[in-house]
């Protein structure tokens, strides 16, 4: 009787520990993306900003000054609405991989759990 709990507590903690390791390489792989995303978001923004300010410097005409801000604009924006799309494809599948680990988490309890009720 005490080795059939002693064996089902070590399984226990072989399962937690798996499945721990599971959900940290996933949330691992997140935080990469995600900062890869950042980082270019990033560099989006401080090239924008640059090519803004030589359009300031560079240009006399203020008419001239707003339709190539509006340009600049457009172009960016397009590059931002990208780096969002790419994030929320990046959460949609972190989301799918943590519901399959979670599907499985349980499954595994379940499975064990009711061999422990057997064995009991």
């Amino acid at each position: 009787m005490q080795n059939a709990f002693v064996e089902q507590l070590e399984d226990f903690g072989k399962s937690t520990l798996e499945a721990t390791k599971e959900l940290e390489s996933i949330s691992t792989s997140l935080i990469s993306k995600l900062t890869e995303i950042q980082m270019q978001m990033l560099s989006i923004a401080l090239e924008a900003n640059v090519k803004n300010i030589n359009l300031v410097s560079g240009t006399r005409d203020y008419k001239e000054l707003f339709a190539a801000q509006a340009r600049l604009a457009s172009e960016y924006n397009d590059k931002l609405f990208n780096n969002a799309k790419k994030t929320s494809d990046i959460l949609n599948e972190a989301r799918t991989q943590l519901t399959e680990w979670m599907t499985a988490v349980m499954k595994t309890g379940t499975k064990k759990s009711s061999n422990g009720r057997k064995a009991a």
